[in-house]
């Protein structure tokens, strides 16, 4: 018995011990005010060392930091697989007070992880004013979709219209990995969007899903200024048609007119 009173002492002392440091590191990091900076980023690492025992003082002290600092401090949450490092960061990804970028940067994180409520977390997401959240709600709920899914097919259906492109693109990337044939239709019409990232991921979209309807605006969008989106474009016709002419639009337009 008192062998292993010693042994909970001891434990009792280092988890003290450790618990310490990290306030000490903390208090660093309370001063940080830019991400480059070489001793915030060594408080950051060594936290990122104790592991759960720097967790409660994070919670505890995380909305006491600078904006940078806090970003660090996600860093360190980030690397931590553990059900209170995901506690946290939910709490961060729904707190106001926390910086746009801070609350993406949380569920890019939670999006990859076993959250029971996660699906219902990024999808309240995708109707936050800024962009950054938006586009992060999205990415995540994409990697949580399978063919079937209807709840989160339905939200990127309703966020296809989405007035930011960053969310767009997102939008179309996830539909188009989907392997939904109801995801056609928003694929061709992002083919004719103003911004070219976004007929980027439209062309890529329609890559993965069999639309023949879409031939017509491919074709079309071969005289993209954007040399990655004519190339997407390629692709998805290779995919669409089973030909091969390359990014040759007359050739294209030839076997077009061919088939009618």
């Amino acid at each position: 018995m008192m062998h292993i009173g010693w042994i909970a002492l001891v434990a009792l002392g280092i988890t003290s011990s450790k618990g310490a440091e990290a306030d000490v590191l903390i208090d660093k990091l309370t001063t940080c005010h830019s991400i480059a900076d070489q001793a915030c980023l060594v408080a950051a690492a060594r936290l990122a060392l104790l592991e759960d025992e720097a967790l409660p003082q994070l919670q505890r002290r995380f909305w006491a930091l600078p904006s940078d600092a806090q970003l660090l401090a996600l860093g360190v949450v980030d690397g931590n697989e553990g059900a209170r490092a995901t506690d946290l960061l939910v709490s961060i990804s729904k707190d106001r007070r926390a910086h746009a970028t801070v609350r993406a940067l949380a569920l890019d994180s939670l999006g990859s992880r076993r959250y029971p409520r996660i699906v219902q977390l990024l999808t309240r997401a995708t109707r936050d004013k800024a962009d950054i959240v938006r586009v992060a709600a999205v990415r995540g709920l994409s990697n949580h979709m399978y063919k079937g899914d209807a709840p989160i097919f339905g939200t990127l259906l309703r966020l296809a219209d989405d007035p930011s492109p960053s969310v767009r693109v997102e939008v179309l990337f996830g539909l188009g990995f989907s392997g939904n044939a109801r995801a056609a239709s928003p694929l061709e019409k992002g083919l004719t969007d103003a911004d070219p990232k976004v007929r980027r991921a439209a062309a890529e979209g329609l890559g993965l899903i069999k639309h023949p309807g879409a031939i017509d605006e491919l074709v079309a969008l071969l005289d993209d200024k954007d040399d990655r989106t004519v190339q997407a474009v390629v692709r998805a016709l290779r995919y669409q048609t089973d030909q091969d002419f390359g990014a040759d639009a007359r050739r294209w337009k030839q076997w077009l007119a061919d088939r009618r």
